[in-house]
């Protein structure tokens, strides 16, 4: 844990210098670009993503009008503050576990009522 290596290394730094201590200065140089790259790169894919989704269900609306906003919206939260951005984190990770619960629910309540038994396309050969 962060903590841990925090203790044992006390020096600022991140992912780069505790792999670097710990590990091997190489693998630190390459986890220090492989996290640059996540941050340059993530926001990205979180914004095509964000545009994929939303225009499948509002088709109607012109794609850019997506990657605008949800640009847009993003940088205003990181600009308006740290506790902010950490509220929002937590917002997403409830509805996404909402998600999970409804899920398995729905999965459990079709096993339940049979559905999926009896198919041919099994790919258990008995």
């Amino acid at each position: 844990s962060y903590g841990t290596l925090v203790r044992r290394f006390p020096q600022s730094g991140s992912a780069y210098t505790y792999t670097q201590r710990a590990i091997n200065p190489h693998v630190g140089f390459l986890v220090g670009w492989s996290s640059l790259l996540d941050y340059l790169l993530l926001p990205m894919v979180n914004a095509l993503l964000a545009k994929l989704y939303l225009s499948a269900m509002f088709p109607e609306v012109p794609e850019w009008i997506w990657v605008a906003g949800f640009v847009t919206l993003i940088s205003l939260i990181n600009m308006r503050s740290v506790n902010l951005v950490a509220h929002f984190n937590l917002l997403f990770v409830a509805v996404q576990v909402a998600i999970i619960a409804v899920f398995i629910y729905l999965c459990v309540r079709g096993l339940d009522q049979g559905e999926g038994l009896g198919t041919t396309w099994s790919l258990i050969p008995f």
